[in-house]
């Protein structure tokens, strides 16, 4: 019979956390690393089947030697793709507290508003990653962040209006503490430089709380 899980080799095991049945929207989210505890699978999307990475467990590779395989991913890019959610769930950056607590309010609104069939929805199905940079560091005593809202392209279906909603998206973002001040900004990955991409952190929902959907 077919196992009803993704598996990764790790010597003589292999980890495998179990394929577990979420809403399109959410499979949507994973697919573009916005959950970073669940890993996108190509050739199980359509089921609404993604890779729970939370509940893992090791098998001997002996005792599934007999399963018939399913290949998950089958072009360099979404090899690509796996691999990188499987790694940045073991090295997902630990936000100060203070700043989890900043951003609550953007990450419902985020995620109350992707499920519309909206104009901002849209623009939300858009983007790629959302990343944050710290300035001068996350420990200083006054951080001036930095959110950075990368699209994959513009909407379809609508004209692309993307500083009407970075304006509003950051409105969900009020001073406090610390964090005195925040900016923000749409754009594709080639309108970054590599030093930008590397000093920021990937903000994903699933990061910003131990709630799951």
């Amino acid at each position: 019979s077919t196992c009803h899980a993704a598996d990764f080799r790790l010597d003589k095991w292999w980890v495998v956390p179990p394929l577990v049945h979420l809403d399109a929207e959410i499979v949507e989210q994973v697919r573009r690393l916005l959950r970073s505890a669940f890993a996108y699978i190509p050739a199980t999307a359509k089921s609404g089947l993604v890779a729970d990475l939370d509940r893992v467990l090791t098998v001997e590779k002996s005792i599934i030697a007999d399963w018939r395989r399913i290949p998950g991913c089958t072009t360099d890019q979404e090899i690509r793709d796996f691999a990188f959610a499987l790694s940045r769930k073991r090295s997902r950056f630990a936000f100060p507290d203070d700043f989890v607590d900043l951003v609550q309010k953007l990450k419902k609104y985020i995620k109350d508003k992707h499920k519309k069939q909206s104009e901002e929805a849209r623009h939300l199905h858009s983007l790629r990653e959302i990343r944050v940079q710290a300035s001068p560091s996350w420990n200083h005593e006054n951080v001036k962040s930095t959110l950075w809202f990368i699209k994959d392209s513009d909407p379809d279906n609508c004209k692309p209006n993307w500083d009407q909603f970075v304006d509003k998206w950051l409105g969900r973002i009020k001073a406090s503490g610390r964090f005195q001040t925040a900016y923000a900004v749409a754009c594709f990955l080639d309108d970054m430089t590599a030093r930008e991409y590397i000093e920021s952190d990937i903000l994903d929902l699933d990061s910003l709380s131990v709630n799951q959907p």
